[in-house]
């Protein structure tokens, strides 16, 4: 009976041991697959931001690209414009000394 009461109480402590075991084993469990869910939602985010950066580099560079176009297109506009000017100063004094020698 003695024997039987010692394996009945090394039994129950080990039964405890085996609760507090699993208990810390499922708590572990949790905190690693809380972890991993954690992970996977930051490395989505992660791969969304970065696309969302290259996406942004792209349409500056575009951007860039576009506005030195518009740069040389407006140097050609306004050298145009210059020759023009100088045309028509040449024209209207052309005219003035028309008009000048017609009067006379």
């Amino acid at each position: 009976m003695y024997i039987h009461l010692i394996n009945h109480t090394a039994i129950s402590t080990l039964q405890a041991d085996k609760n507090a075991l699993q208990q810390q084993y499922d708590t572990t469990i949790n905190e690693v697959n809380q972890r991993l869910s954690d992970k996977a939602t930051l490395q989505i985010s992660l791969n969304e931001t970065r696309d969302t950066v290259r996406e942004t580099n792209q349409y500056t560079f575009d951007l860039e690209e576009d506005i030195m176009v518009l740069k040389e297109s407006l140097m050609q506009e306004r050298n145009e414009a210059r020759q023009e000017k100088v045309r028509l100063e040449e024209e209207i004094v052309g005219n003035s000394l028309s008009l000048l020698f017609f009067k006379y």
